[in-house]
């Protein structure tokens, strides 16, 4: 099945979301928080989720202790829309855009 998208509606390609990612200055100054710490943020790859007529986009967030042990999953970012967030879970996530509707 080949996702249709509304010729009236702007949809964001994955460079787009990188730059509206980065742009965001709460993901930010959290990211740059952790880093100071002393302990090392590492962004996983871009998910592109095709939803009807929009996309998802989830990148994970791993953590990396400063003692250089393996990295773990801490956050979940992700994108809808206009919306950008950063949840402790996938589940908090898309609760973030989809709870009105469920």
């Amino acid at each position: 099945m080949r996702p249709v998208f509304p010729k009236d509606k702007l949809v964001y390609g994955p460079f787009q979301i990188e730059a509206r990612i980065q742009q965001n200055t709460e993901i930010s100054q959290q990211i740059l928080t952790v880093n100071r710490m002393g302990s090392r943020v590492i962004r996983g790859h871009l998910v592109v989720v095709p939803i009807e007529n929009s996309i998802l986009y989830v990148s994970p967030l791993y953590l990396r202790a400063a003692s250089g042990q393996l990295p773990e999953l801490k956050r979940v970012i992700a994108a809808h829309g206009d919306r950008v967030v950063m949840e402790d879970s996938l589940g908090e996530a898309l609760a973030a855009f989809f709870k009105e509707t469920a």
